[in-house]
């Protein structure tokens, strides 16, 4: 019963939150309208960052009571019934596949930064005044994401903090969805979709791999999947600038999305024509979402400065001098810890016993490059690799069977490739843990089939093998979820399960007992 009654909340937000996209795509992006697919998926990505920008204002405005945060439910729940493109067979289905990857969300072992300093933040932010300098009290606050004032909406009476993760989990579902009805909707099938969802179901299987970091990667694909279908069917055009407001807010999350700057600023030469005409012609209709993407990129400059007393955290000339700015961080200090990130993401500080480099040492040339191999590449980055070959070859095999493409073929170019490479190589130099990459290698592998094979959508003469590859992938998700939900029953540690389906983790924090537990910490290295 209580894990029936944890759905419908899930179901409940997710329908609040596709609610304030709806609204303000009704208005101002009627373009995708005819693909009500599309539209709900950039409904729900457009409520998730206006709602990060709302969190972020009552944060400022210290508006911390948390009835406040069901009223915001509620509204959200009054605009999603005020959209008139729902479909009760398209809000069924997203039920469905909400219900078959459920078992995804109910953890009790987070991952590894959440409890150091994700939640910590959250809490402060939570029941806080506005504060200047956080980053003085730890300085891994200055990269906590701007999702974080999205998740704290969700800390509501009685449930505290056991809804923290939703959010972040329904972005994943969001994708998931689009793609099922992709292909169980329509007669079609698009082999690029295909790739993405059998991908999604078999490596994202937990929600404890959703760190911020994976977020990133999420928000990559659904640009993706935006091109992917602006170049499958000419009759839809994307607005640039939703690509702009999807990347700035992916920046917002983590600096790592610098790495795919490539790939945008590809597909702005490739639609640089269309952005000037429609400019030109019709200025006013894209003022909304011009001024929406200003809105975000300020809030993401504001928010950063109160933290730290820099524009933008990764750019150190951009911090201004503690004498100017009395809550700023010492330079130094960011690139200590920036620094010290680079040779994590190396392998430093896990070399082989009585074979240890100094620092500069390590750090010149590629000479880190033998120990990485051997304690991470070699096992994390060629796992993956090794699934996404894996799934390719599958759908190698499906352009084998009897199949139809739909229209004039059309492949992405070649450019596509190259960026990619070009992206990767400058994470490998910089810092290359699989997590601050994983997009990059699926962005590759995405715009290498479509090259490929085209991102026409195809029609096969019989869709029973791609079924039956989707439910074998789902089915392969919740039983690795299962047997992870058994194994953490069985735990011995904090992350045990007490509190099914919940974390138990966070039992300990009440929003009541914040003051108590923050008052020392919050003073002891700023003056707010």
């Amino acid at each position: 019963m209580q894990i029936f009654l944890y759905y419908l909340i899930v179901l409940t937000i997710y329908v609040a939150i596709s609610g304030y996209g709806a609204s303000f795509n009704n208005k101002h992006s009627k373009t995708y309208q005819n693909d009500i697919n599309l539209n709900n998926l950039l409904n729900f990505v457009i409520g998730t960052i206006l709602l990060s920008i709302l969190g972020f204002i009552l944060y400022l405005l210290h508006a911390t009571n948390l009835y406040i945060n069901i009223i915001i439910i509620i509204f959200g729940l009054f605009l999603f019934y005020k959209n008139k493109n729902i479909k009760i067979n398209d809000f069924l289905f997203s039920s469905l596949v909400l219900l078959l990857i459920f078992s995804g969300l109910i953890i009790s072992k987070t991952h590894e930064d959440f409890i150091t300093y994700h939640f910590p933040f959250i809490e402060i932010i939570t029941n806080s005044k506005p504060i200047l300098g956080l980053g003085r009290v730890e300085i891994n606050y200055i990269y906590t994401p701007l999702i974080s004032y999205f998740q704290k909406l969700f800390v509501l009476p009685n449930l505290d903090y056991k809804l923290l993760h939703v959010p972040i989990f329904l972005l994943y579902f969001s994708i998931i969805n689009y793609l099922c009805k992709e292909i169980f909707f329509k007669n079609k099938v698009n082999l690029i979709y295909l790739f993405v969802l059998i991908f999604y179901l078999t490596k994202f299987t937990r929600l404890s791999e959703y760190g911020y970091d994976y977020l990133v990667t999420f928000f990559i694909t659904i640009i993706i999947i935006f091109y992917v279908n602006e170049n499958k069917n000419e009759n839809l055009k994307i607005n640039f600038f939703i690509y702009v407001l999807i990347f700035i807010y992916s920046l917002t999350l983590k600096n790592i999305t610098i790495f795919f700057l490539p790939i945008l600023l590809i597909i702005f030469f490739y639609k640089k024509k269309e952005i000037l005409i429609e400019l030109k012609n019709n200025f006013n209709k894209h003022l909304p979402i011009i001024l929406f993407t200003l809105l975000l990129a300020t809030t993401y400059i504001l928010e950063g400065f109160l933290k730290s007393g820099c524009l933008i955290n990764f750019i150190i000339f951009s911090c201004i001098e503690n004498e100017k700015v009395f809550w700023s961080l010492n330079k130094i200090e960011i690139l200590e810890i920036s620094n010290h990130v680079k040779l994590w993401a190396k392998g430093f500080y896990h070399q082989p016993q009585g074979q240890e480099l100094s620092k500069d040492i390590y750090m010149s040339g590629l000479n880190w490059f033998p120990n990485w191999y051997n304690i991470h590449f070699h096992y994390k980055v060629i796992e993956f690799i090794g699934i996404l070959t894996f799934i390719f070859f599958i759908i190698f095999l499906f352009t084998l069977s009897k199949n139809n493409i739909v229209g004039k073929e059309k492949q992405i170019s070649k450019n596509f490739i190259f960026f990619c490479l070009l992206s990767i190589l400058i994470w490998f130099l910089i810092i290359p843990q699989l997590r601050f990459g994983s997009g990059l290698i699926l962005s590759f592998y995405v715009f290498s089939l479509a090259s490929i094979f085209s991102v026409n959508d195809r029609i096969f003469e019989s869709k029973k093998y791609i079924i039956f590859i989707i439910f074998l992938s789902i089915l392969l998700f919740n039983l690795k979820n299962i047997t992870r939900i058994d194994d953490e029953f069985k735990r011995n540690d904090k992350y045990k399960f007490k509190n099914f389906p919940f974390i138990s983790v966070i039992d300990y924090a009440k929003p009541s007992t914040f003051n108590q537990r923050f008052e020392k910490a919050l003073k002891k290295r700023f003056v707010n």
